[in-house]
């Protein structure tokens, strides 16, 4: 079977999307755990989300109003 990047790519950033919509807030590792996608790829999606302001970084939420 042949599956386009691209495809599988939109596919793990729905599902991404989805999990964070169903168990948030949830860590990048347990939405990894529970996709059973790799780390890198959960950060790498999560981190287009937020770029598009689809998703926000509790971690980065906490910085900007402590003034880091």
């Amino acid at each position: 079977m042949i599956i386009n990047k691209d495809v599988m790519r939109d596919h793990n950033e729905r599902s991404v999307l989805q999990a964070i919509v169903n168990h948030g807030p949830i860590s990048r590792t347990e939405v990894s755990k529970l996709l059973g996608l790799n780390k890198v790829t959960v950060s790498d999606i999560i981190g287009s989300l937020t770029e598009r302001k689809l998703v926000t970084s509790q971690g980065e939420a906490r910085a900007a109003a402590s003034g880091n």
